[in-house]
């Protein structure tokens, strides 16, 4: 174990010095070579740093992190064989009339193609022997690192994070859990054109795991595609997101580029086939309606307080309370593409500069009230988003929702009425209803209208960006109006419906204002 220890140790540290060259690189070319060097340092890591490396390939955009996802330098089939008998209780031949080298390694494990005597064509995948002891040191390792930063500022529950993070990892060495939960999902998760393979629990034990075999082109791969079928590939994975997530409340948690193959059916239909089950996240049923509740409230502006609708998903009240009033326009943020009917185009939806420009520094209120759970369920959206705009495509989230869920579900998001808060949660926020829908700016010369522009009302958060410069210097002129001020006034009235600013200049008249 120590020996386990001291070299997770090291591969940590090498990781932690690739990771400041990254950030610290002066230009683009030598940040593009440190985050190649870091790249290899975490496929050659394996286990939860490389599991940390795939978390990083899904903002990174750089094909440096391709194997990371795509799959790493197999361990050779004789150095498994014991593992593969000792699992199967006997020898690999009378069990598989043939077992090819592995050329998809993973994390924890690399798979093989292989036929049972019968015919029939199976992907095996086992775990490398020495894994488990790998996964215990980088976890300790991690449980000694300090609360420090925006940890211990914000108060964030670390330990709570460290105990979902082993309870996931413990999960995913188990490969018994992992085919109870695909299996579960193959029954449960059915969505037109995904494909979930077939588990043989015959040959299956804690470190073994045989599924029917399937072929299919990466995401990446299948740019050429027409722009329908690429619509259409986008259209399963949102819609097997929602029916997992609302309906049937088991989420496939590693959504990653590397977990789906794409191809046509013999009748030129699409087909997306999602594998890799070994981190897969439950919601119970108050959660998931809570949530859907809260998303539908904020697309059609239902009366209801948002807080009240976060604690139900495990959030910590008082925290949310010390950002009450940003909460409605929080939810507009967050389930934007919920809020329209036409496709939504997620390559435009930047979620952290609106957020940042909402909250400022108070956002870590939000990221620190959430439960650990959380994390992993905004990790599944994070995938899809990621898939989306690979796919180069935009489909309407609303659609593809009310397609996917059953009428029981709405009718009972419907009916849904939380608990009472307890009495020191009892905290009054704005409601849903009290934000201003559209942002107007409206301009006119000598009594004409010259200008009249509506715009959504989170546009407001770059208010500053929105106003011609001539505009910006007459405001400025002798200190007459303070945009920073009146726009922090306006943040802390939730956005309101209200009045912004209006002034004169000779003949023109500027006025914005919200409702």
């Amino acid at each position: 174990m120590f020996k386990a220890t001291y070299h997770s140790a090291m591969r940590l540290a090498k990781i932690g010095v690739k990771v400041v060259k990254t950030k610290t690189a002066s230009n683009p070319q030598q940040r593009q070579v440190a985050q190649r060097a870091l790249a290899l340092q975490f496929t050659d890591a394996r286990g939860v740093m490389m599991k940390l490396g795939q978390l990083l390939a899904a903002s990174a955009n750089d094909e440096s992190f391709d194997a990371l996802v795509k799959g790493i330098p197999a361990t050779p089939l004789t150095t498994l064989s014991p593992v593969i008998e000792d699992a199967i209780g006997a020898p690999i031949e009378q069990v598989f009339s043939h077992l090819d080298e592995s050329t998809s390694a993973a994390s924890l494990g690399q798979v093989h193609h292989g036929q049972l005597l019968n015919g029939e064509h199976v992907a095996v995948k086992v775990q490398y022997p020495d894994i488990a002891a790998r996964v215990d040191a980088e976890i300790g390792l991690f449980g000694l690192m300090p609360g420090i930063g925006p940890v211990k500022k914000w108060g964030f529950d670390l330990a709570a994070y460290k105990t979902s993070f082993k309870a996931n990892m413990d999960r995913e060495l188990n490969y018994l859990s992992e085919a109870e939960s695909q299996q579960r999902f193959r029954e449960g998760v059915n969505v037109a054109g995904l494909t979930v393979p077939r588990i043989y629990p015959e040959y299956c034990s804690g470190k073994l795991l045989v599924q029917s075999w399937h072929e299919g082109s990466f995401i990446d791969d299948i740019g050429h595609w027409p722009s329908a079928d690429r619509r259409r590939a986008g259209e399963i994975i949102l819609g097997t997101l929602f029916k997992s997530l609302f309906d049937v409340g088991l989420v496939h948690g590693d959504p990653h580029l590397g977990n789906s193959y794409f191809r046509h059916d013999h009748n030129q239909q699409v087909e997306v086939v999602l594998m890799d089950y070994g981190c897969t996240i439950e919601m119970d049923k108050n959660q998931r309606l809570a949530l859907l509740k809260l998303i539908l409230a904020t697309r059609e502006n239902t009366p209801i307080s948002p807080l009240r609708y976060f604690v139900a998903l495990g959030f910590n009240a008082a925290k949310l309370a010390k950002i009450g009033d940003a909460l409605p326009m929080l939810c507009r943020l967050l389930f934007k593409p919920f809020c329209q009917d036409q496709a939504f185009p997620t390559q435009t939806w930047q979620l952290e500069k609106p957020i940042q420009q909402l909250l400022n520094e108070q956002r870590w209120w939000f990221r620190s009230a959430g439960p650990a759970q959380l994390l992993l369920i905004l990790r599944a959206f994070q995938g899809i988003t990621q898939q989306l705009n690979a796919l180069q495509t935009s489909v309407s989230w609303t659609k593809v929702l009310q397609q996917q869920l059953q009428p029981e579900t709405i009718r009972q998001v419907r009916e849904f009425e939380l608990p009472p808060l307890a009495e020191e949660q009892s905290l009054c926020t704005p409601s849903v209803t009290s934000l201003a829908n559209t942002l107007h700016v409206r301009v006119t010369k000598n009594g004409q209208r010259a200008v009249n522009v509506t715009l959504p009302a989170e546009m407001f958060l770059d208010i500053e960006s929105l106003i011609p410069d001539d505009v910006l210097r007459l405001l400025t002129v002798d200190n007459k109006v303070d945009i920073a001020a009146i726009k922090q006034a306006v943040l802390d009235s939730g956005l309101a419906p209200q009045s912004v600013f209006s002034i004169h200049n000779g003949a023109k008249e500027y006025a914005v204002w919200l409702e």
